[in-house]
């Protein structure tokens, strides 16, 4: 299969100076008004950090670059603003002024893509063969969980943002091989370390070219073909069990011990009695302790939603402790990076009237002479990675943290996705710990040499 490449400059629009102009005059206005907005809510260091950071038609990324391709227009989609100008395209790992797009009419494109893997559409298909929309509709809920593990089980990625250049080189590659993939064209996406091994060196502002025998040598070297029967099998597996009303899934909804441990955690936090006052309550008020520290690795089942900003704003202003209404405007959790009004969550504990309350609070953590204020989320990791290490939560650096979790703006952090990781970070957290011990112990025989004190010169000992 033979791919084309397309230029960055449509060739039947002429290029026009007036237009250019005026667009340039559109895009300054709308930095000055984003400046406006931003110096009527932020600190002075918080307006220039988030003119560097964030994105959109205001950003002198996309003003430098609509001078570079002399556009005539601009069209940025809303996915593009929800990452940094920092970021890059996780398949063919472009900056992100090497994505935009001259598209037709000399218009700026600033766009993203959400590649997922098409495999689920395969599951989603054949129970609605077999079951039906209508008898689809009546399955009981936990039911229906059964069927969504089996298709959690065998999807291939998790869905990710990438450059449309990307996608489309995904969809070539399988036009490429359509031989091998025949009937499953439709239920196959390709990852993106795979698109990255398929594609030409990819250059900035142009569409991708694949190389159509790289695109077979990855698809069979992969073994693409036989995992794809195997993920099949699965589904269909389970629908059979699922015809004969097999399933594997409990009736009754019940809080998970992480959540009952989370609601405890965010209790004593509320009360003050974070960090290293919690593991000493703990000693206190139990006299065996559970004996398995990873079990805060398992995420709760229980999904929240962020607050609302009105709820946000309304809990900071009325119900926020007073640590958390203190701090300064400009103060970011050194774990996460969060803001305070970004900590602000649901509570696992139910509000004494219906519904879940609003959480949050910071705690101090780190020895005396390098301690820092982090979200008791962040603290609260702190010591899930301290009892796993054999330390405590003020040996733990930010940093280690960060390297741990998923971070969620107005929810709770989730541990990284993979145990390797987080095996990986208190392996490390041990070594550091180790050393700095080391470091800070003084043998006494070192002691006996400088002062004299035991066996020197001057010893004299007692009658």
């Amino acid at each position: 299969m033979r791919v084309t490449r397309r230029s960055a400059e449509p060739p039947e629009e002429a290029f026009s100076l007036e237009r250019h102009r005026d667009l340039l005059r559109r895009l300054d206005e709308r930095r000055r008004a984003m400046v406006e907005l931003l110096e009527a809510t932020a600190s002075r260091e918080s307006v220039q950090t988030a003119l560097a950071t964030l994105d959109g038609e205001w950003s002198d990324m996309t003003r430098a670059t609509a001078v570079r391709l002399r556009a005539h227009d601009v069209r940025i989609h809303e996915a593009w603003t929800h990452v940094p100008q920092t970021w890059n395209c996780p398949g063919c790992r472009r900056p992100k002024s090497g994505l935009f797009r001259l598209v037709s009419g000399r218009v700026l494109q600033g766009k993203l893509d959400d590649h997922h893997d098409h495999f689920v559409s395969y599951g989603n298909h054949r129970i609605k063969e077999v079951f039906g929309e209508v008898q689809l509709a009546a399955m009981q809920f936990h039911v229906q969980l059964a069927f969504a593990d089996a298709q959690n089980y065998v999807g291939g990625f998790t869905r990710t943002l990438i450059c449309p250049d990307c996608n489309t080189a995904d969809g070539q590659g399988k036009m490429a091989i359509t031989d091998l993939l025949k009937d499953d064209r439709d239920w196959f996406s390709f990852p993106i370390e795979d698109i990255r091994d398929f594609i030409h060196p990819p250059e900035p502002n142009q569409p991708h070219r694949i190389d159509p025998r790289r695109v077979r040598d990855v698809f069979l070297r992969r073994a693409h073909d036989r995992s794809l029967r195997t993920r099949k099998a699965i589904i269909d597996g389970t629908i059979r069990f699922l015809e004969q009303e097999i399933h594997w899934k409990s009736r009754e909804q019940t809080e998970s011990v992480q959540e009952a441990y989370d609601g405890y955690v965010d209790l004593l936090a509320d009360l003050g009695l974070g960090g290293n006052a919690r593991m000493t309550l703990g000693s206190l008020s139990a006299s065996v302790q559970d004996a398995n520290p990873k079990r805060w690795r398992e995420p709760p089942k229980r999904k929240f939603t962020a607050p609302e900003a009105f709820l946000i704003d309304r809990y900071m202003a009325e119900q926020a402790p007073d640590r958390l209404r203190q701090l300064p405007p400009t103060w970011r959790c050194p774990g996460c990076g969060r803001t305070a009004k970004e900590t602000v969550r649901y509570s696992n504990k139910k509000a004494e009237k219906g519904g879940f309350r609003l959480h949050s609070n910071v705690v101090e953590l780190g020895r005396s002479d390098r301690s820092e204020l982090v979200c008791s989320d962040c603290a609260l990791m702190a010591r899930n990675l301290a009892g796993e290490a054999g330390c405590t939560p003020d040996d733990i650096l930010p940093s280690e943290i960060l390297q741990a979790i998923r971070k969620n703006r107005n929810r709770r952090h989730l541990p990284a996705k993979f145990h390797a990781t987080i095996d990986l970070v208190v392996k490390g957290i041990r070594e550091r710990v180790a050393a700095t011990a080391e470091e800070e112990w003084t043998p006494w025989d070192d002691l006996a040499s400088d002062d004299d004190g035991f066996d020197g010169e001057e010893f004299v000992a007692l009658p």
